[in-house]
């Protein structure tokens, strides 16, 4: 175990942590090993947020909770996986994916997902963004007419010109 602990140390990410509950479960050891595994994720982002703070050469995003966030989606807990996003967010593609999972059960949290989405399709300028905007923004509609709020869409809509 202290070989397979290494090598999820040195590389933290979904693969290692998978191949990490392998092993610990074979050795009837998994609940410890897990704690353990979700804590040095925790504790390396909180290292890189502070990093990022003092750090003026950081580039791009901060560090977020994608790493929890998809280990929590892989255990098949969509709700820990959300309140993960929501506390400490997630790159962009997760959010996605946590908004499909919810799209069913929370339209709501999955409309404010695809409108933050749309915001971020709209800036660019290329026909597959356009593209997908439109399919984002039928989504849109759909779930607001699932929320009862279909008389708001036009108004969304022209806002979402009016930006660009």
């Amino acid at each position: 175990m202290e070989l397979i602990w290494a090598i999820f140390t040195e590389r933290p990410y979904l693969d290692s942590y998978k191949t990490l509950k392998d092993h610990a479960a074979r050795a009837r050891s998994w609940p410890q090993w897990r704690e353990k595994a979700l804590t040095f994720v925790r504790d390396q982002i909180e290292t890189e947020k502070r990093k990022s703070k003092t750090d003026r050469y950081t580039w791009g995003r901060s560090a977020d909770h994608s790493t929890l966030v998809e280990i929590f989606l892989f255990e098949g807990d969509a709700e820990a996986a959300w309140n993960e996003a929501k506390t400490g967010e997630c790159s962009d593609n997760i959010w996605m994916r946590l908004a499909e999972i919810r799209e069913k059960d929370h339209p709501e949290d999955t409309l404010s997902v695809y409108k933050a989405h749309i915001d971020l399709i709209v800036a660019q300028t290329n026909d597959n963004a356009y593209r997908e905007a439109v399919r984002y923004l039928d989504k849109i509609r759909g779930l607001m007419e699932r929320l009862g709020k279909a008389d708001d869409f036009p108004t969304y809509l022209n806002s979402v010109r009016e930006k660009n």
